[in-house]
């Protein structure tokens, strides 16, 4: 920070010193960059109070909050009446709501509905009004908005609907822990503009976020009717996996990848193989039936749900992806260290390392008690911007059931979040209820953007449910009696997308039942096939 002057306090118009309002106002002591101490307890005095600072640090500090990560728009005129009169005198409370809104940008997220059960999380007192110093008198005062994209006055009722809206809906975006403003203004613009929300693409988007959810809902359907109780882990209730590789894919491409190399456990494999690797449900159904025949060189060695594959993967673009899908054993996330390293040999034998982390993509799926509990996530993570191991940012999806086998998330870890591990690198996470299918493929467009951007990890932590138990053969109503009395009264994410669509016109009535249709007579002669 550059100096301030040799005395306490901050020369005013006339250039005489002001008078201290306060003790530490008059201390004395210089401000400097040697003196960083001095200046946070002058901020915190006037966080608590911004009369008690004088009127140029009150003035000070005012415009360095308005611009601590962005420029402050600017204001045309004088305001008036409660938050600046015409003099240019500060509204005594406008630094209150300021902290305010940096409060929404930092701790919003704990406020953010994020479980498509339903389940209510109580409301952060860190966002109160009392702990700001105020009161519901002052919600029809007006303040200015600072950086914030909604004008540049409002009432604070107005300041925190608009934050409510930006980072305590269905997405919760974890970033206040990250040291560079850059990077936190970067996130905070992109959550604060709401019009991003919506699928870039209209109708024709929607569209094909209906089918991904379709042909993942479908593909376990076919399969739990076809093979009742063989294991397959399947990914009922966790459908929006397919919407959020849709879009980091579609992302990715965008930016030049034209590889992905792809890790992951078991829960939800068989569907990633057919419906994102490529892998043909022939085959598949061949791994069921067990109906090996003398030349399928993929027979054997293994159970369906640990085999990998590589295939073409066609974005909504029309752009092409190879995906390559890391075979895994069960040892979870032994596999992260492996697709990183699978990444970095691909980067390296392109042109350039630069041109190399461009063009390949690595992506990590984790469960939400794996991610926490083992010790080679962290081991991993570690290396992420090493000089001999950067892969320029890996993207992780964490499928989030709410349950670890048979251990609730309470007894898993601790905090609210399964991602804690992610603040070692600085990576930002998006946790997102996984029942909204929109806010899925918003986060993995951030999640995507921020990867081509600053060559950095993200965490996308997307909260769903665990229709069966661990695996088909389990029963959960024995351990998880409670959690599971809801999630058989939760509508699958694709009825419930549908009905969304069918409401605002987007589809006809009978689009979901006409794609189920159309996919079951697929899989259905894929089975008959594998049987010949």
């Amino acid at each position: 920070m550059a100096h301030l002057g040799a005395r306490d306090t901050m020369s005013d118009s006339s250039g005489h010193g002001q008078t201290p309002h306060s003790p530490l106002a008059s201390t004395g002591r210089a401000v400097n960059a040697w003196s960083p101490e001095y200046i946070e307890e002058m901020h915190a005095a006037w966080l608590r109070d911004a009369g008690s600072v004088g009127d140029s640090w009150n003035q000070f500090f005012l415009g360095f909050e308005l611009g601590l990560d962005r420029p402050a728009k600017a204001t045309a005129g004088a305001s008036t009446a409660s938050g600046t009169d015409t003099a240019g005198t500060s509204h005594a409370a406008q630094p209150k709501v300021q902290a305010l809104i940096d409060a929404y940008r930092r701790l919003g997220h704990l406020g953010a509905t994020l479980d498509p059960l339903g389940t209510v999380r109580p409301k952060p007192q860190e966002l109160a009004l009392s702990a700001f110093g105020l009161t519901g008198n002052d919600l029809t005062t007006t303040f200015d908005t600072g950086t914030l994209p909604m004008g540049p006055r409002a009432t604070l009722s107005e300041i925190i609907a608009f934050l409510q809206s930006a980072y305590c809906g269905n997405i919760g975006a974890e970033f206040g822990f990250i040291a560079c403003p850059r990077k936190r203004a970067w996130i905070a613009e992109r959550m604060e503009t709401l019009a991003l929300r919506s699928p870039p693409g209209g109708s024709a988007a929607r569209t094909r976020i209906l089918e991904k959810l379709v042909a993942a809902d479908g593909l376990e359907n076919f399969l739990a009717t076809r093979f009742i109780g063989k294991k397959r882990f399947g990914l009922e209730g966790g459908e929006s996996l397919l919407v959020v590789l849709d879009a980091v894919l579609a992302g990715a491409a965008r930016a030049g990848a034209e590889e992905c190399v792809l890790g992951m456990a078991h829960r939800g494999r068989v569907n990633v193989l057919h419906n994102v690797a490529g892998k043909p449900a022939e085959m598949i159904f061949t791994e069921f039936e067990e109906a090996w025949s003398p030349h399928f060189e993929h027979g054997g060695g293994d159970v369906k749900y640990h085999q990998g594959f590589s295939g073409v993967y066609k974005t909504a673009d029309g752009d092409s992806v190879r995906v390559s899908l890391c075979p895994n054993p069960s040892h979870l996330e032994f596999v992260g260290p492996v697709a990183t390293g699978r990444t970095r040999a691909r980067q390296e034998r392109t042109r350039s390392l630069a041109d190399g982390i461009a063009k390949v993509l690595p992506i990590l799926l984790h469960g939400d008690a794996a991610l926490p509990g083992q010790g080679v996530v962290a081991e991993t993570l570690n290396m992420a911007g090493l000089v001999g191991y950067d892969v320029g940012g890996t993207v992780h999806v964490v499928i989030n059931n709410q349950v670890g086998f048979t251990t609730d998330s309470s007894d898993s870890y601790m905090g609210p979040y399964c991602t804690n591990v992610a603040k070692m690198v600085e990576a930002p996470a998006f946790h997102v209820n996984g029942g909204d299918a929109e806010a899925c493929d918003f986060v993995a467009r951030l999640a995507s953007e921020w990867r081509s951007t600053f060559g950095e990890d993200v965490f996308i932590d997307m909260w769903c449910w665990r229709k069966n138990g661990h695996n088909e053969t389990d029963e959960p109503n024995f351990t998880q009696p409670l959690l599971y009395r809801r999630v058989r009264s939760t509508k699958p994410v694709a009825a419930r997308y549908a009905e969304q669509l069918v409401a605002e016109g987007v589809i006809g009535a009978d689009e979901l039942d006409n794609q189920t249709k159309a996919l079951f007579a697929s899989l259905d002669a894929a089975q008959q096939r594998a049987k010949a």
